[in-house]
């Protein structure tokens, strides 16, 4: 698996998107066409339907999802119809170091 939860260039930092309800995906496409990562961490979800047993996945963080990139790619969000608005974070490492956890401890399924 591509670990995108690196530190970011020069000229670069990573941010947290906060996007309008229900809007998460689409803003991580969005990103990642601009040609940047972005981590979306989701949970994976079952509900029942009468007898049909559906599955879905559903963002861990409700409206948030953490990207990297430069001012121009963050000129470019702030224009986005589905981005609310851009959370700067001073402190890098502890950002990628929390994810970091976050992204483990949904691979290993500790989270609920």
């Amino acid at each position: 698996m591509n670990d995108l939860l690196q530190p970011a260039p020069p000229g670069q930092h990573w941010f947290v998107l906060h996007a309008r309800p229900r809007c998460e995906k689409k803003v991580a496409v969005y990103v990642g066409l601009q040609g940047a990562p972005a981590f979306l961490p989701l949970r994976r979800r079952a509900h029942r339907y009468g007898a049909r047993l559906r599955t879905f996945t559903s963002p861990l963080f409700t409206g948030y999802l953490f990207a990297c990139g430069d001012a121009v790619l963050q000129a470019r969000l702030r224009q986005n119809r589905h981005v609310a608005r851009l959370l700067e974070v001073p402190d890098q490492a502890t950002l990628l170091g929390q994810l970091g956890q976050i992204r483990m401890a949904l691979e290993l399924g500790d989270l609920v």
